[in-house]
């Protein structure tokens, strides 16, 4: 199963996720990573385990839906089966 993930912040979650994932307790792919922050440090985190981020922030885009519009053409191609927050 693959999965995407949004954060925001310290990734601590993220964390845990590639935790239980490497000690095989979660059997999940993370195949990406979104973010409105770019440098927040889940980022880092993302990078660090080789997962795809996707950070834009809000303001980059002229509204809201313009923003998810972006986010949903970026996960397209991952075919992710769930995405977590």
């Amino acid at each position: 199963m693959k999965i995407a993930v949004f954060a925001s912040g310290n990734g601590s979650n993220v964390q845990a996720l590639l935790d239980n994932i490497q000690s095989g307790e979660l059997l999940v792919e993370i195949a990406c990573l979104i973010t409105d922050r770019p440098k927040a440090f889940v980022v880092e985190r993302a990078q660090a385990a080789n997962i795809p981020v996707y950070a834009a922030t809000l303001k980059a885009f002229e509204s809201r839906e313009a923003w998810e519009e972006a986010v949903v053409a970026y996960l397209e191609p991952y075919t992710v089966d769930y995405i977590v927050l």
